[in-house]
């Protein structure tokens, strides 16, 4: 916990999205001098807001920052900044932190996506439904190459995980100045990234909502990777074009796309569920 100089106990509101802060994190907060509540709806959070001095969490925080005359500091569990009230928070001079303590499931579970397709457990699954055996595959060539784009805490713990697979990984980001992250055996800007699509049999996307990543992934970037790739989507829906996306896989093209994120949601459209 950052510490804050006051002459009275800190008052925590803690609100951490799908997940609540365990008995021990509380008395842990509490051991270290503050006063903490705990927000398990959005009535619980606009009651505590008017003492609150510390948001820890983001769950109910567009709600309860107009009703926080207190509040000086948000530490947000946010996967990204782009849902966030960062202009009211900014205006107020309300200091903004961020932890993404769920980084090294997001990598697992996005690792495990691509390996679910690679090994083509999908048809296996049909297969087993209909009791039918059939022991032939169309497998995809071995993963040499992943490209990561997004090199923050998810992505890089997922290429420390490609990284125990021999793969080699490529990280993606905005702007390259020189320096090394150990999880990744090269590093590129994005404005290299059109020229390293085509030698990626893994693309994984761990990026923020943007207007430069917004719709990037269009049909015909889709198209610059190799027809055996997979497309493996963890970060913001709206950094694919769903519809390119359904037409190119309705093509024949690419190897698989495995999306924990579209930019349609709740509603995908008939086309990318099929």
């Amino acid at each position: 916990m950052t510490a804050i100089s006051v002459s009275k106990p800190v008052r925590v509101l803690a609100m951490y999205g799908i997940f609540e802060p365990s008995d021990a994190h509380i008395a842990r907060m509490r051991s270290l001098g503050g006063e903490i509540m705990v927000a398990k709806s959005e009535a619980d959070a606009l009651a505590a807001a008017p003492s609150a001095d510390v948001i820890f969490g983001h769950r109910y925080l567009r709600q309860t920052v107009p009703h926080a005359p207190q509040l000086r500091w948000v530490q947000t569990t946010a996967g990204g900044v782009d849902r966030l009230p960062c202009e009211a928070l900014h205006a107020r001079g309300i200091v903004l932190t961020r932890t993404t303590h769920t980084a090294p499931v997001i990598a697992r579970h996005a690792h495990t996506l691509a390996w679910t397709l690679q090994r083509q457990l999908p048809e296996a699954f049909t297969r087993q439904r209909l009791a039918r055996w059939d022991p032939a595959f169309d497998w995809l060539p071995a993963p040499r190459r992943a490209g990561v784009f997004g090199t923050g805490n998810i992505g890089r713990a997922i290429g420390a995980l490609l990284q125990r697979d021999s793969i080699a990984t490529i990280g993606i980001k905005r702007t390259v100045t020189g320096e090394s992250l150990p999880e990744f055996t090269e590093l590129h800007p994005f404005t290299a990234a059109r020229d390293l699509l085509p030698t990626l049999d893994w693309c994984f996307l761990a990026l923020p909502h943007t207007p430069e990543t917004n719709g990037w992934f269009c049909e015909e970037t889709l198209r610059l990777l190799p027809s055996h790739a997979l497309l493996v989507n963890v970060g913001r829906g709206q950094a694919v074009d769903s519809a390119a996306l359904a037409r190119v896989l309705q093509s024949g093209y690419l190897g698989g796309a495995a999306l924990d994120v579209v930019d349609t949601e709740p509603r995908p459209s008939p086309e990318l569920w099929a």
